[in-house]
């Protein structure tokens, strides 16, 4: 029943509903983390440099449970949705187009995340060293202060062409060199700072989200999940907002009808 190409990850329903019904029809066995790394990686023939969250979604839902997973290694933890809620989507009749400019555009902004975690490494050895993974940029694992952190932060650049980027990472010419074989860049060159910006603040939404489930705050839960949809629009506490050139009219039309019931605004 899902509306092909319209956001709600249609084609890893379709793949996982494929490996299940092959791995049936061939009596093969594999736990769901080999499993959901197996088909996450599969989508990158494609071209679409995608992670593995839809499919661990899907692999380890619960009915009636809202799922915090973790990745590298993969665990996961439930949350009892809330009886008095409900989830209402909307299909705004628009598709998704995931291929051409609009893949590129998510390629690229893919690339934005591990060209920033290797400026930091670089310019911050002692710091970032350590780091894999993205989603360690966070002050426990680091050991320092949250205020240190976004002070590190400011070495990145806002945009940066590839030119640039090559003469802040000199020895990362392999790496860039792979990196940049799934999209095309920019004219105005990488968003490196404010995509690092706005990763480092969704995991620690997502972190905080499954606390406030747990303990019933489905206010400030909703809080974070408007926080979430503003994301790359809003740089201060000002009303005003930059242009969202991921969305359209339509999705944002639905968002602010949300937005106007006073009552349930999240």
């Amino acid at each position: 029943d899902l509306p092909v190409a319209a956001g709600l990850s249609s084609s890893s329903s379709l793949v996982v509903a494929a490996a299940y019904a092959i791995i049936a029809i061939n009596d093969l066995s594999y736990t769901p983390n080999v499993l959901i790394d197996m088909l996450g990686r599969s989508e990158w023939y494609i071209g679409v440099r995608g992670g593995i969250g839809d499919h661990a979604a899907i692999i380890l839902g619960r009915e009636g449970q809202i799922s915090h997973i973790e990745l590298l290694p993969i665990n996961v933890s439930h949350a009892p949705f809330p009886s008095d809620y409900r989830i209402v989507i909307c299909h705004c009749g628009i598709e998704a187009k995931k291929s051409s400019s609009a893949q590129n555009t998510y390629n690229e902004r893919v690339a934005g995340y591990k060209i920033g975690l290797q400026i930091l490494k670089t310019n911050y050895p002692q710091i970032f060293g350590p780091v894999e993974l993205f989603r360690d940029l966070h002050p426990s694992f680091l050991g320092i202060p949250t205020l240190d952190l976004y002070q590190m932060l400011k070495i990145l650049p806002i945009r940066a062409t590839r030119a640039q980027i090559s003469d802040l990472l000199p020895n990362q010419k392999y790496m860039l060199e792979t990196l940049y074989q799934s999209h095309y860049p920019e004219e105005e060159g990488y968003r490196v700072r404010g995509v690092c910006l706005y990763g480092i603040a969704e995991c620690e939404r997502s972190r905080k989200a499954v606390k406030f489930l747990s303990s019933g705050d489905i206010r400030r839960f909703g809080e974070l999940i408007n926080l979430s949809h503003e994301g790359d629009r809003v740089s201060n506490n000002g009303t005003e907002r930059f242009e969202h050139d991921i969305s359209n009219v339509y999705l944002d039309q639905c968002a602010s009808l949300l937005g106007k019931d006073k009552n349930h605004e999240n």
